[in-house]
């Protein structure tokens, strides 16, 4: 089983500075996709087609995605000096997990 598809979303665009914080936000998370990758392709294949076939069972997948990645990540720091342009809030967290694609083999 693979998910297909991921989203992430941060900041939209801040209007009153001209500047594309989500651009800054995708770059900012980049470095965070292997582990991020890796974690929901643990989770997915731990996990049988009879698991996730229910609106109950991919609320439970969806649901331990988002406490593995944030414990994952709950012990980033903030870098010293902070860019001027960062747009992500220290330690970084999930708070969606979307699935929109599944391609079970």
């Amino acid at each position: 089983m693979k998910a297909v598809g991921a989203e992430a979303s941060g900041s939209l665009p801040d209007p009153s500075h001209g500047k594309d914080t989500e651009k800054e936000f995708q770059a900012q998370v980049k470095k965070y996709a292997p582990a991020i990758e890796d974690t929901v392709t643990v989770v997915l294949s731990s996990r049988m087609y009879a698991d996730i076939n229910s609106a109950e069972g991919k609320e439970s997948v969806k649901k331990e995605i988002k406490d593995r990645v944030n414990r994952l990540l709950e012990n980033e720091h903030e870098p010293e000096p902070k860019p001027s342009t960062c747009v992500i809030a220290y330690p970084p967290h999930v708070t969606n997990v979307y699935l929109n694609e599944f391609v079970v083999q």
